[in-house]
């Protein structure tokens, strides 16, 4: 299968409590796996080692995560900067 350079199609997984987009997107850097919230308007781009990471987790540290379901805030109230790669969410 040869891949192509241009971001794929988007690919919800949602369930009662949330929906994301996830796809793959090229960036300066290399391929990237972005997971787009359209609810809270989040992203995040993953590479292969951070997904990988993932893989290596317990169930429990899911579960301690979503304490804080919407993610952390700063302390003035507003949103963390978001990751400046290029590749920005187009739906």
């Amino acid at each position: 299968m040869a891949w192509s350079a241009a971001p794929t199609t988007p690919v919800i997984v949602a369930n009662e409590f949330a929906e994301v987009l996830v796809r793959r997107v090229p960036t300066r850097n290399g391929v990237r796996l972005e997971v787009f919230a359209p609810r809270l308007g989040r992203r995040i781009l993953l590479d292969a080692l951070e997904l990988e990471a993932l893989t290596w987790q317990t169930p429990a540290l899911f579960s301690d995560l979503l304490e804080e379901p919407f993610g952390p805030t700063d302390p003035t109230g507003g949103r963390l900067p978001e990751d400046d790669e290029e590749g920005g969410w187009v739906a």
